[in-house]
């Protein structure tokens, strides 16, 4: 996926048990792989809103937890929810 969008980092995560569960990362830098965060973090506004921002300047977006991510190379993202037949979103994938 990285390579694909020519990003410093992507990711895949899941919703388990109310967490969002990061399954795996290709980064730069790592990250969050292997971690869970409560179901209010951004990662988690994907899925439940099912939609696929794309955000130019993560600092500037209030959806983005910035206590979480201004430590981090991350300037900007793209995510996209992972919906099953029901339309009931499971997971996201992101980069940035």
């Amino acid at each position: 996926m990285r390579e694909l969008t020519s990003s410093d980092g992507a990711t895949f995560v899941l919703s388990v048990n109310g967490f969002s569960y990061y399954i795996d990362e290709n980064t730069i830098d790592p990250l969050w792989k292997g971690q869970r965060f409560p179901i209010n973090t951004w990662s988690s506004w994907v899925m439940q809103n099912r939609q696929s921002p794309i955000i130019e300047d993560i600092s500037s977006d209030q959806r983005i937890s910035w206590a979480v991510d201004k430590s981090t190379f991350i300037k900007c993202m793209a995510m996209v929810s992972i919906c099953s037949k029901e339309r009931i979103a499971v997971g996201t994938i992101g980069t940035y």
